[in-house]
């Protein structure tokens, strides 16, 4: 099923209680050491880092399956009917219950067993938080539903223009350092290009056409200022005027903004040559 899952703590292997239930399973005395020793005629020997890793497994175990079999009470959950000995078969590890009560994420009860504070520190209803979800799903439609009727969506309704105009302004209001977004543009400043006022003002053009396809990020920006350190001035200039008149995702490098068009025929090239008299029947 969808709700099927339990979330767990990424600091969960280093719980302090993690460790103690760790511990007391790794006792040579304890429970699980008795039940290797009579049913497996050795002596049990593993490290804590071991018996940390198998805590964790057997938690998330013992949890999945009380959290669906049990029930709410507050923010406890109930498992009526159970014992201690039942925690232990589920996880099975002999002596698991045991150590989960003593480090207080089991308590035994008259009317079965009780993880307290389990949906506030460990854990959420699936029934309660499917609501939750769908009812913030169905509220965020409901504003936009909304927004769109009233002609104030902050969604996607302004004009491209509208978007470049105010990107414009911007650059303006900030002396044509181009931040855009980022914190740092002293890499603009280093290129050899910069100096050149033709050249900023191409490349605000190209920071606005990339503006809405793919924005650029300022490390992606520095990468393609840092392709046309090869270039003189001019070449970059061109380069960056021959992307944009071809609406081009990426610079274009290839050296085709030096390509001339063609220069186009005149009407005498296009007309058919008429054979002479000779050329016909020979001379």
């Amino acid at each position: 099923m969808a709700g099927d899952w339990i979330k767990m703590r990424t600091d969960l292997y280093r719980d302090p209680k993690v460790c103690r239930i760790a511990e007391r399973l790794a006792d040579p005395t304890g429970e699980l050491a008795r039940f290797v020793s009579r049913y497996c005629q050795r002596d049990m020997t593993v490290t804590r880092n071991v018996t940390r890793n198998v805590t964790v497994g057997a938690l998330v175990t013992v949890w999945g399956v009380t959290r669906h079999q049990g029930k709410r009470v507050g923010d406890d959950l109930v498992l009526h009917g159970a014992t201690i000995s039942v925690v232990d078969d589920i996880a099975d590890l002999p002596g698991f219950g045991s150590a989960m009560e003593s480090v207080g994420w089991l308590v035994e009860s008259d009317d079965g067993l009780v993880l307290p504070g389990f949906f506030r520190e460990l854990n959420t209803e699936p029934s309660v938080d499917n609501k939750v979800k769908n009812a913030e799903r169905q509220r965020k439609y409901r504003e936009k539903r909304n927004a769109l009727r009233n002609g104030s969506s902050d969604v996607t309704v302004t004009s491209q223009s509208n978007a470049r105009e105010r990107v414009r302004v911007r650059v303006r209001e900030e002396n044509n350092t181009l931040s855009l977004g980022s914190e740092n543009s002293d890499f603009r400043e280093s290129s050899k290009h910069w100096c050149d006022d033709r050249f900023r003002e191409k490349w605000s053009a190209w920071v606005l056409h990339k503006l809405n396809s793919n924005p650029l990020s300022p490390i992606a920006e520095q990468a393609a200022l840092y392709k046309l350190e090869d270039q003189t001035t001019e070449d970059a200039l061109a380069i960056v005027e021959f992307s944009l008149l071809k609406n081009a995702k990426n610079l274009i490098l290839n050296g085709d903004h030096r390509a001339k068009p063609d220069a186009p025929k005149s009407k005498s090239q296009f007309r058919k040559k008429v054979p002479t008299f000779e050329e016909v029947f020979g001379k």
